[in-house]
């Protein structure tokens, strides 16, 4: 038996969409760029980097899973 879906009310994404909104993300980005100017560009790539991860880690610990936990935990 299929799951039954319930409509959702999409008028609040549609806002996202307006010059307001996209002006608000753009400043974000804008502030967000200055923020982390300073540290410069990454020194290595992002392979490297879950690589260098990988071996610092404990086996089968998941960095995801301990973020989401410890936000969670914070609310």
């Amino acid at each position: 038996m299929a799951a039954s879906r319930t409509p959702r009310d999409t008028g609040n994404i549609a806002k996202l969409d307006t010059k307001k909104y996209l002006d608000k993300f753009k400043r974000t980005g804008e502030l967000a760029d200055r923020a982390l100017s300073r540290y410069g560009e990454p020194t290595m790539s992002l392979e490297e980097l879950r690589a260098a991860l990988d071996r610092e880690l404990p086996p089968g610990f998941s960095l995801t899973e301990f973020v989401l936990r410890e936000r969670e935990a914070a609310w």
